[in-house]
């Protein structure tokens, strides 16, 4: 299997993994936050499909692509729509409120979700194992690292805010998926 490749179906895996731990969340409960524990369910699926997003389009040299219109929208923080994200209210640095209009639902959320594992995921195999060297600038620090190392910290960062999940599922005395 290529690197691309590799790359690519481990960014996949993603779907499957987090969104085992999503069962018994509600459209009431996808707000739900614990003492102690940063954020919440569908903050963590906006925020990660935000990153996914926008690390594709550093992949593919389009920084200023626009994000999917339908499924998210630049506004204030507190403008998310039942079907989309505000980017503002799942950044870097933004604060998961317990505000149910602010975010989608749950089942927006997931394709939400599920459309930025797709958008990664294509975009690492259509550059292929002979770009996976490149140089790219990534994160507030423009920190240069190459595109397989971007793609590797997607994995990690989609792996972080996945334990974040089971974390939260403890807190909230829901049932253990494993």
């Amino acid at each position: 299997m290529s690197i691309a490749e590799t790359l690519a179906s481990t960014v996949e895996y993603a779907k499957p993994n987090l969104r085992r731990y999503l069962q018994g969340f509600t459209d009431e409960t996808r707000v739900a936050q614990a003492p102690s524990l940063p954020n919440h369910v569908i903050w963590t699926l906006g925020h990660l499909a935000l990153y996914m997003h926008r690390a594709a389009n550093r992949i593919n040299g389009c920084d200023d692509r626009p994000l999917p219109d339908e499924h998210f929208l630049t506004g204030d923080g507190e403008e998310g729509q039942p079907t989309r994200f505000d980017t503002e209210s799942i950044c870097f640095g933004s604060r998961p409120m317990p505000q149910t209009l602010i975010y989608p639902t749950l089942d927006a959320g997931k394709v939400v979700f599920n459309a930025a594992i797709e958008h990664l995921a294509s975009t690492v195999r259509e550059l292929g194992d002979g770009r996976m060297g490149d140089q790219t600038h990534w994160g507030r620090q423009k920190n240069l690292m190459s595109i397989a190392d971007l793609v590797r910290h997607m994995i990690y960062h989609n792996a972080t805010h996945t334990g974040q999940i089971v974390d939260l599922r403890r807190a909230l005395c829901m049932p253990p998926i494993i």
